[in-house]
C-alpha cells in the first residue's frame, strides 16, 4: 500500500501479477530503475515506505528487432524497430501466462490463475532540441480464492492495470537546463 510503483511516471497499482513471482512489466524493456527506501521529494506523494521509479528504454531507431520466449510459466515476445528512420521508434511487449494450458493437462486439473501484460511505447525527436514519448500499460491478473462447494459460491479475484503517459522534452538552446 504505501509503496508507490512508477512506470515512465504511470502508477502501477499491483506490479506483480497474482502470484507474486513475475513483475507486470518484462526486464526487456527496463532502461533505468531508481529505488528510494526514503528521503524521496514530494513529486511522489504522500507514500511513507519507499518509491520505484521505473523508465523503459525507446526502441531502437535503426534496425528492427524482437525476442521471444516460450516458457512452462510464461510466453511472450517484444518487438521493437524505426517507425520513420532516425526519428521515430516503437517498442511493444506481450507476455502471458501458459502453466494453466499446460500443467492443467498434467495434473488433470484446472489451475486457479491466469495473467497476461501489454506494454507499448513511441519514441520521437521532434527536432534538434525536443522529444517526445507516449508509453501505454495494461495487466490484467485473475485467480480463483475458492473453488465453491454445496453451501457456498467460488470465490475470485481479478485486478487490472490500464494506464497511459506522455513525456515532453525540451532542450532550450538559450539555457543549459532540460525542461519535462
Amino acid at each position: 500500500w504505501q509503496n508507490l510503483v512508477l512506470l515512465d511516471g504511470m502508477w502501477v497499482y499491483q506490479p506483480f501479477h497474482i502470484l507474486g513471482f513475475f513483475s507486470s512489466f518484462p526486464s526487456e524493456i527496463l532502461q533505468q530503475v531508481d529505488i528510494y527506501a526514503g528521503g524521496y521529494t514530494s513529486q511522489y506523494g504522500g507514500r511513507i515506505s519507499s518509491v520505484i521509479d521505473v523508465k523503459s528504454r525507446n526502441g531502437d531507431k535503426r534496425d528492427y528487432a524482437g525476442t521471444a520466449s516460450v516458457a512452462p510459466f510464461v510466453s511472450g515476445f517484444t518487438l521493437e524497430g524505426p517507425i520513420a528512420d532516425d526519428v521515430v521508434s516503437f517498442l511493444v511487449s506481450y507476455r502471458e501466462s501458459v502453466i494453466d494450458k499446460g500443467a492443467a493437462r498434467i495434473v488433470d486439473d484446472e489451475l486457479p490463475f491466469a495473467f497476461d501484460d501489454f506494454f507499448a511505447k513511441t519514441h520521437a525527436f521532434i527536432n534538434a532540441n525536443t522529444q517526445l514519448s507516449l508509453s501505454l500499460l495494461r495487466t490484467n491478473d485473475r485467480g480463483s480464492v475458492f473453488e465453491g462447494n454445496d453451501l457456498e459460491e467460488p470465490q475470485s479475484i481479478a485486478w487490472e492495470n490500464r494506464s497511459a503517459s506522455a513525456r515532453y522534452l525540451v532542450f532550450p538552446r538559450a539555457f543549459p537546463i532540460m525542461a519535462e
